[in-house]
């Protein structure tokens, strides 16, 4: 039962992050902010029984030194998930990327951008590097 506790315990400390300037949990997998309302509502069947009572999540989570807390929320990619800067501690809500580069020819995807905006090409380049621009610096 332990193991189970600890693995349910685990996967709270590893999803919900303690964020002070919102006074909320911020959740890693929806990337939102919720309540502990929310997260009670969410986790309350996995949680153990304890004297014939279900533990609270939220309460496991505020309890639990292990529970990651930060000051506020910042976003700066390829930076660790909690940064120490100046006596404050940020949640970084970047996520990093899933996009793995493709070979082939973007020669259709271009025509048809060169089509929705008229043949202009210097607006083509515009929109180019700016699709460019979202994935090489998020």
């Amino acid at each position: 039962m332990a193991d189970a506790d600890d693995a349910t315990l685990a996967k709270l400390l590893d999803r919900y992050v303690y964020v002070k300037a919102q006074d909320t949990l911020y959740d890693r997998v929806a990337r939102a902010f919720v309540t502990p309302l929310a997260v009670r509502r969410s986790h309350l069947s996995e949680m153990p029984v304890t004297d014939g009572r279900r533990r609270n999540p939220d309460d496991l989570l505020f309890e639990t030194e292990a529970a990651l807390r930060a000051d506020t929320l910042t976003y700066r990619p390829g930076s660790p998930l909690i940064i120490e800067e100046g006596g404050v501690r940020l949640l970084n809500s970047w996520t990093g990327t899933t996009l793995i580069p493709a070979e082939g020819d973007p020669g259709q995807f271009i025509s048809h951008l060169s089509y929705l905006l008229d043949g202009d090409e210097t607006a083509l380049g515009f929109l180019l590097d700016w699709c460019a621009h979202l994935i090489q610096r998020p």
